[in-house]
């Protein structure tokens, strides 16, 4: 079975040829092109979640100390409506209002704009 396995020559070969630094150059370029597009998507729709999420807060006339605090509060929880759904992202969002209530936050407020924002009762 010679013809079934690499010789070390052709290991050489192969290296060397994907790791011609011209070659390499191209691939991370496409790679990075295709990041730099999907970082451009993601910050417009983080853009406009915090539209919404302001809107909201503005609404409650909350204290201006507050106000970031809560805005970081939405922004986290976009994060999470991001990476979970179902009872996982239930149980997230529980975690981050009793974080943010342990912060000082009105926790009927938290409630309120996770319904609101993200649509979780």
């Amino acid at each position: 079975m010679p013809g079934r396995f690499r010789t070390n020559v052709d290991r050489l070969a192969r290296f060397e040829a994907k790791t011609r630094p011209e070659r390499v150059m191209e691939t991370s370029e496409d790679i990075r092109q295709a990041a730099v597009q999907r970082h451009g998507q993601r910050q417009t729709e983080l853009a406009a979640f915090e539209l919404q999420a302001k809107e909201a807060i503005d609404g409650l006339n909350l204290s201006v100390t507050l106000y970031l605090s809560y805005l970081n509060y939405c922004r986290e929880l976009w994060k999470k409506a991001n990476t979970y759904g179902g009872a996982v992202l239930r149980r997230e969002t529980e975690a981050i209002i009793a974080k943010w209530a342990a912060r000082d936050l009105d926790e009927t407020i938290l409630r309120k704009l996770r319904k609101e924002l993200i649509n979780v009762t």
